[in-house]
């Protein structure tokens, strides 16, 4: 196959063919070249920076003066500080005194920089106390009845108590009778032995003049149960005094019954009226018996009427019936037969004879109602009657009810057949009461009071009781010690009763025992600027006694100690301290020295050259020059790295002290500034400052999406320009052939 025919043939698909890559791959170069000029193209060259100054910091005590300058090119964040003067030093003004000086404390005066802003404390100097409290004995608590009054060893300028002693003796009570209870109906007036300064009551008594007062009863009594005939009421009556509930009651005597007959059952056909002993005031009836004026009244009958007529063979039989109201007792009788009949009937053929049997009670009879007996005939069985007339009643007297303590017998005339009672009458006297001999006590009697007693009646069924008074015993009085003797104060004795503690009298025991005191021990040590204390105690009492013990004073050196030597620029300091391990001290201040030309405080570097870069994600310093390296190994020059995130705060970056770069850390939200402090000791002398913002990167979605959208429209464009050349080629080769 010739090479040179088809070059000559295809020359122009394939120049438009190249064309077409040249474009696509010129497209692709120009995004990728886009990306990375956006990402990575600083705006100018760092060395290239041109710098104006921003602003102008001040020098101050500590502070060199400096200026800010920032670089002037566009997208540049380049900045530098440079000084402009060295710090000015501090100025000492006037003395202020911060601590008055007290009885145990040294004063403190401080001397301040007079600068503007500054405050910085130069000096502080300790103000001698005075050598020892102004102390003397002033009473702080008086006296009481019972307790002595305190005394207290007091300065007289700060109020400091170094101790405290017993002052005046205890007063003792004065004690006086004083009435504190009001006399009652029951009980004298309550007089208290009360101290007239602290109210103490020492005892109680009862009054010898304010006695009792006695009941206030009325004369006439109130009736609070009322009497019946068989239990005796009661009556009452109270005290009139306010306050008291004090009541006499006494019984009234039972009435007794007042019996009388009444008739309480009205007589009748057969029996008499019914007559019953019925108190008047209880309706207790007491019995019952037949009246003996109003008798049985017997039957008011009718007509005799025929039951059974008579005949010729027979006798017949009439009845009547009593008409009474509620009685409906018969009464029958006989009639003799008829006489035979003449000419003679059938009936009379025979006449009977009769064989009666014998008479047979039906009814029997009482006291009061008749009885009924019949016979019979054997021969034609005819009944015969006959009326037994009442027996009537068989009384004798009988006791129905036994005498009591109160009431006498009962004796009735009864009735042996029917227990009826005809009549009534008293038989034996009244019991009277049986008292036992023995008394009960219900209340004992105390030294004032009266107790009570009493017995009851040993009778079934009686619960008489008689009560009566026990004497009050009166009061024992004793003496008895109540408050033994203290340290202070004697004894006290009460004339006191036994039985209700009544005291009548106070009078004083054994005298006081006194103090006695342990040996003086230290409870506070003293020390440079406080007083010590040592106290004692009573064995007794426990009483505390204290004494004060002086401050030592502080042990200060001759000479002075050097804290801090001073330079060219600053002052010194020189402390002296306290020998007793009490942490005193005090200090003054070293004159700075004359500038001497030749150190770095006289005569600081030229810092001015210095620049801040960054590079390979580092921060540097450069234009450093050998002096400067020099000075930083040998580490008169310090350096200290700061970073900070957009308007937060500084924060320090821990490197080494001669370190001269630190690794560049971007925030992926916010601007970066990197600041470097140049120190000569511990003095700023120099300072830069510069921001970085964090580039962009490959990875930004919007940017890529952009630039390959530009990469494939290229693309597109050179693959259009291929087909419409491969097209216009294939027309040809159609026309040639045509």
């Amino acid at each position: 196959m010739k090479i040179k025919p088809i070059l000559k043939r295809y020359s122009k698909l394939i120049v438009v063919a190249v064309c077409a890559m040249a474009v696509w791959t010129s497209g692709v170069w120009f995004a990728f070249d886009v990306r990375i000029g956006l990402a990575s193209s600083p705006a100018h060259p760092l060395q290239s920076c041109t710098f104006a100054v921003t602003s102008t910091i001040s020098a101050t005590c500590t502070q060199p003066g400096t200026r800010i300058m920032r670089c002037t090119l566009g997208g540049c964040s380049n900045s530098q500080t440079q000084q402009t003067s060295p710090p000015l030093g501090h100025q000492a003004g006037t003395g202020q005194v911060v601590t008055q000086p007290t009885c145990t404390s040294s004063g403190k005066t401080d001397i301040r920089c007079s600068r503007s802003g500054c405050n910085y404390l130069i000096s502080s100097s300790n103000t001698p106390p005075p050598s020892a409290h102004t102390l003397a004995w002033v009473q702080t608590t008086a006296p009481t009845c019972t307790a002595a009054g305190v005394e207290s060893h007091r300065c007289t300028r700060c109020n400091h108590v170094a101790g405290t002693r017993t002052g005046a003796a205890a007063l003792g009570h004065n004690h006086q009778w004083v009435q504190t209870t009001a006399a009652t109906c029951t009980a004298a007036a309550i007089e208290s032995h009360r101290c007239t300064r602290c109210s103490n009551v020492a005892g109680t008594r009862n009054s010898t003049t304010v006695l009792a007062l006695g009941h206030s009863l009325p004369s006439g009594w109130t009736v609070t149960t009322a009497a019946t005939c068989t239990a005796a009421g009661q009556e009452r009556r109270a005290c009139t005094r306010s306050g008291c509930t004090h009541a006499v009651t006494q019984p009234v005597t039972a009435l007794g019954h007042n019996h009388q007959w009444v008739v309480t059952t009205v007589a009748t056909c057969t029996a008499g009226a019914i007559e019953s002993h019925r108190c008047t005031r209880c309706s207790v009836v007491a019995n019952t018996r037949h009246s003996t004026t109003e008798l049985a009244l017997g039957h008011d009958y009718t007509d005799w009427g025929v039951q059974t007529p008579a005949t010729c063979t027979a006798t017949g039989i009439e009845r009547r019936t009593c008409t009474r109201s509620g009685c409906t007792h018969p009464d029958t009788r006989q009639t003799s037969a008829l006489p035979p009949c003449e000419p003679r009937c059938d009936d009379c053929e025979h006449v009977c004879t009769h064989e009666w049997t014998d008479w047979e009670t039906v009814t029997v009879e009482t006291c009061e109602t008749q009885g009924l007996e019949e016979r019979e005939c054997t021969e034609c069985n005819l009944v015969e009657t006959n009326i037994i007339a009442a027996t009537g009643h068989d009384s004798e007297w009988e006791e129905t009810k036994h005498a009591t303590c109160t009431a006498a017998a009962v004796e009735s005339l009864k009735c042996k057949d029917c227990d009826h009672i005809e009549d009534i009458q008293d038989g034996d006297p009244a019991l009277t009461h049986d008292m036992p001999p023995t008394w009960t006590v219900i209340t004992d009697a105390t030294c004032t009071v009266d107790g009570l007693e009493s017995h009851t009646c040993t009778r079934d069924d009686c619960e008489h009781t008689v009560t009566r008074p026990i004497p009050a015993t009166g009061c024992d009085h004793q003496w008895t010690v109540t408050t033994f003797a203290t340290c202070l104060t004697p004894a006290e004795e009460f004339h006191k009763c036994t039985g209700c503690g009544d005291i009548d009298d106070v009078r004083e025991g054994d005298p006081a025992t006194g103090h006695n005191w342990t040996a003086w021990q230290t409870t506070t040590a003293e020390t440079c600027t406080s007083a010590g204390l040592e106290a004692r105690n009573c064995t007794h009492c426990l009483e505390l006694e204290t004494n004060p013990l002086a401050a030592t004073g502080h042990d200060m050196p001759a000479e002075w100690t050097v804290g801090k030597p001073p330079s060219c620029v600053l002052q010194g300091v020189q402390i002296k301290e306290c020998g007793n391990d009490c942490d005193y001290h005090i200090t003054d201040m070293i004159p700075a020295n004359e500038a001497c030309g030749t150190c770095l405080d006289c005569d600081p570097p030229d810092f001015s050259d210095i620049r801040m870069i960054h590079d390979d994600g580092k921060v540097y310093l450069t234009n450093l020059d050998d002096e400067l390296q020099s000075l930083i190994e040998e580490g008169k020059i310090t350096i200290q790295w700061w970073r900070k995130v957009g308007d937060g705060e500084w924060v320090q970056i821990e490197v080494p002290p001669d370190r001269t770069w630190v690794d560049l850390v971007y925030d992926p939200d916010d601007e970066v500034t990197y600041k470097c402090d140049i120190l000569i000791g511990d003095i700023f002398s120099h300072g830069r400052e510069q921001g970085f913002t964090q580039p962009e990167t490959l990875g930004n979605f919007w940017l890529d999406i952009t630039l390959w959208g530009l990469t494939g429209i290229f693309a597109i464009a050179g693959l259009a320009l291929v087909i419409v050349s491969f097209s216009m080629h294939d027309r040809k080769m159609k026309t040639i052939k045509a």
